[in-house]
């Protein structure tokens, strides 16, 4: 879907904000149609690129991460005052 002669697709707003690219939307496309498949056939799910297929949500990928390390930020901004 992506390459050199490809137009990029056109990406949401939320995905935009959170700085995703053409070849991260196709990357995580491909993850999912391979899972997808392994998970049809009873095969083994794969970590890629480090990371466990999880469903992206708002730009996210990995929302509870996400909650978690900003939560972390306030505590440590409340106590450096």
């Amino acid at each position: 879907e992506c390459g050199a002669l490809a137009s990029p697709p056109n990406l949401s707003l939320s995905l935009r904000l959170t700085r995703w690219t053409c070849q991260d939307e196709c990357k995580y496309h491909c993850m999912w149609k391979i899972t997808t498949v392994a998970k049809q056939t009873g095969g083994k799910i794969h970590q890629y690129y480090g990371k466990w297929p999880f469903v992206r949500w708002l730009g996210m990928q990995e929302p509870a991460s996400v909650f978690l390390s900003l939560a972390n930020l306030l505590v440590h901004a409340y106590f450096f005052r």
